[in-house]
Order: C-alpha cells, then structure tokens, then sequence
C-alpha cells in the first residue's frame, strides 16, 4: 500500500471511491450520493487540487499494490484571519474489503504528519457520527478527543443521526 497526496490525474477516481462512500456509508457523512452524483468531474479535480487561496489544503490517497484507489483523507486549513490556526479533516473513507488491514490509520498518521508541517496551524476539528464506535475509537487513539455531540445532526430518510465533534490540539 502506498499513501501519496492526490492530484489531478487522479480525480476520476477519487470520485468514483467518493460516490462509492456515499452510497454504501451515507448516515457517515453530510454530502449525498444523489448531490455528488451530478457533479462534473472538474468538482473533484478542483476539490483534490490545492488553490491559490488554499495552498495548505490537500487529499491523500490510499492506493493498494496494484494502484487502485482504496481510501481518502482530506485536510482543509481555514481561510479567515482569524481562524487560520484550525484546520478540519473531511472525507475519510477505507473500502470495506481494505478495512482491518492498517489503511486508515496510516491514511490519518499521514495526514497528522503533513499537519503538523502547516505554519501555525495549531488544531484540527472533525465530525463523525456518534455511533461509529470504530471511528471514534481510532480518532481518540490518534489523540483526538470529544468536545460536543449534536444529537439530530444529519436526517436521512426520517432518521437522525448524531455527530460527534472532536479536536486535536497541537502542543
């Protein structure tokens, strides 16, 4: 397995794991399949593609031996003056038959590292749903730690689901 930045080559296939995500895991994030479905792949080349604006801003990608696209990661550096010292991780995502197997952590280990290199960043924020016990598990191995629940944070079908909201703090 091999973890490298994504770029704009790499964008049919980061849509595709995208969509792939969304179909099989949708109470696991806020975009929906049927949202990104429509979206031209020029929104995926400029979403792994850092911008003039975003220069800190990236996507990693997990790609088994024979280069398929087996997870993501995404960090994305907050633009405002005043909030530039936050940054929020977006997007993880393994493909269930990589699960179990070290892709996730070495995706997140990657993308703490290249954080942890941003000029004056000094936290990270994420969401997840609440009940993803093994998400939240690995994000507080990790270092991460809880500091609010949103109860009715997503709505699915008439079903709601909780987020939890977590951060990291860099010493």
């Amino acid at each position: 397995m091999q973890v490298r930045e994504l770029v704009a080559g790499d964008a049919a296939g980061y849509a595709q794991l995208r969509l792939r995500m969304l179909r099989a895991f949708s109470e696991a994030f806020t975009s929906s399949y049927e949202e990104d479905s429509v979206k031209p792949l020029s929104w995926a080349q400029e979403r792994i593609t850092p911008g003039k604006d975003t220069p800190h801003d990236f996507v990693l990608g997990a790609f088994a031996d024979g280069g398929t696209l087996i997870g993501s990661v995404g960090l994305s550096v907050e633009a405002r003056i005043k909030q530039r010292h936050k940054a929020l991780l977006f997007g993880m995502y393994v493909a269930p038959e990589q699960m179990s197997r070290g892709v996730g952590r070495a995706l997140l280990d990657a993308c703490l590292d290249r954080a942890r290199r941003i000029p004056a960043l000094e936290q990270i924020n994420l969401t997840v749903t609440a009940t993803n016990v093994r998400a939240v598990q690995m994000y507080e191995a990790a270092g991460f730690q809880t500091f609010g629940v949103e109860a009715r944070a997503l709505k699915i079908d008439g079903v709601y689901y909780p987020e939890a909201h977590m951060v990291m703090y860099f010493e």
